[in-house]
């Protein structure tokens, strides 16, 4: 229990009891993460629910900022560095550093709000989807760090990539796939396929620029992941329609 506390409250602002920090229990918590994603994908699906009514537009921008409420922002923060370094034009040592800067630069305001945009438009378009979305970026963010090297020695980044072990990944792919198949059928198998793929993908490009992963960099991948999965089940619903 005390592990599974431990990563709620490391990856959510859920109010859960406090537990004392452990990189014992951390580690033997990973195997909550996607339950982590299922939790707040789950929340989300409750809240739409309620907003059934309501405007389109309107619910998804308050099912956003619950979104933003529920994980601090955490890997939106990620998402940003990563874009600021990536698109710097400057030598892997000055990429790091970026990184490391708390200074917020021209792409990674445009990734943010680019990122926005998106998923307003997922969460006014999809309801039963809400259960899948942040449980797919977790669980493909898990497994685009699954024996990866961090590019220095130390930070919790590098504490994430090694607490990682292959029955996370089993657990986590197991409950995807299974709830992705009963909830919305092949469809969603292949929006998880097309996610996941093009995330390796991204994944090969920073370990090429940066010499290893980062924190930020697997941030990055959790909400990229998330929004590639909605737009492909989206993209995947409308071709089944005209065809």
């Amino acid at each position: 229990m005390k592990s599974f506390l431990l990563i709620v409250s490391f990856f959510t602002r859920l109010p859960v009891p406090r537990v004392e920090w452990s990189e014992e229990e951390y580690r033997k918590g990973m195997i909550f993460l996607p339950f982590v994603g299922l939790i707040l994908g789950g929340i989300l699906y409750g809240m739409s629910l309620l907003l059934a009514y309501q405007p389109r537009l309107p619910k998804g921008i308050i099912l956003y900022f619950l979104y933003l409420a529920l994980t601090g922002g955490m890997h939106f923060d990620g998402l940003a560095d990563s874009m600021d370094a990536l698109f710097s034009g400057r030598e892997r040592e000055k990429q790091w550093q970026i990184l490391k800067d708390s200074t917020l630069g021209v792409f990674g305001v445009i990734s943010l709000i680019v990122a926005s945009l998106f998923y307003v438009y997922l969460f006014e378009e999809h309801q039963l989807a809400l259960l899948l979305i942040p449980l797919a970026g977790r669980v493909i963010g898990m497994c685009a760090s699954y024996r990866q090297s961090h590019y220095q020695s130390e930070g919790m980044g590098r504490l994430f990539f090694d607490a990682l072990k292959l029955i996370h990944l089993i657990v986590g792919l197991l409950l995807m796939v299974g709830l992705s198949y009963w909830l919305l059928g092949l469809r969603s198998l292949a929006a998880f396929g097309i996610a996941l793929l093009l995330s390796f993908a991204i994944r090969d490009a920073i370990n090429k620029q940066w010499g290893g992963l980062s924190g930020d960099g697997i941030g990055m991948i959790f909400e990229f992941s998330s929004i590639v999965y909605g737009l492909s089940l989206l993209l995947g619903g409308a071709f089944c329609v005209l065809f």
